[in-house]
């Protein structure tokens, strides 16, 4: 067998402690660009011609993005607030149709009158995802700060911001006729901040699909 620029003949490969002959493949080139070696080669690379499975990257990256949106949703509520926990997209249909019917939030949160009998509320509503309630609030906060610049915050009171967010969310409402529940998206949010004189910051109270 000849050894110089090229190899001639069958290619010698150690296994298992021994030298084993191999018979010489057709229709590759030494590189393995072509043909069944090619072919392999690019599958080994996990490349898409080769059809490999895509870099695991992109699956970690889409995880740690819903991750960051649910921390950053919960943390609405840092201040006491209850718009994540009565309006996330963590809710259920059936928790908000209970509010309709019976005046008591997700967190069991409820209004009463005067006799103590719990108030029900007409409209309940749950963010389609964190990534659209975080999106709301931003917007929210930037309208905050703005109308702060402006001067036109209503001193030391209560401030209601109404914003656009694509599929924001999912209202409800109980039908009178036939009391079904009846379900509606929607593009808007609003967000409620409130003064706290502690602190001197307006601070989110709630913020809900609308």
């Amino acid at each position: 067998m000849g050894v110089g620029k090229y190899v001639l003949g069958p290619l010698v490969k150690r296994f298992s402690g021994r030298l084993k002959l191999l018979p010489p493949k057709t229709g590759t080139s030494s590189g393995g660009s072509r043909g069944k070696g090619g072919g392999q080669g690019a599958k080994g690379g996990g490349g898409a011609a080769g059809g490999g499975k895509p870099p695991k990257k992109k699956k970690y990256a889409a995880t740690t993005r819903k991750s960051r949106a649910a921390r950053s949703a919960k943390s609405i509520d840092k201040d006491g607030g209850h718009s994540h926990g009565d309006h996330g997209s963590h809710t259920t249909k059936q928790q908000q149709e209970h509010r309709l019917k019976t005046g008591i939030s997700p967190t069991g949160r409820t209004q009463v009158d005067k006799k103590g009998i719990p108030i029900k509320v007409k409209k309940a509503s749950k963010f389609d995802t964190n990534e659209k309630h975080v999106e709301a609030k931003r917007k929210a906060d930037r309208e905050l700060e703005r109308r702060r610049k402006a001067g036109t915050l209503k001193p030391k009171g209560k401030e209601d911001i109404e914003v656009d967010v694509k599929d924001a969310g999912i209202s409800y409402k109980l039908d009178p006729a036939t009391g079904k529940t009846v379900e509606t998206k929607t593009d808007k949010a609003i967000f409620i901040y409130r003064y706290n004189p502690t602190t001197g910051k307006y601070e989110v109270a709630t913020g809900y699909p609308n």
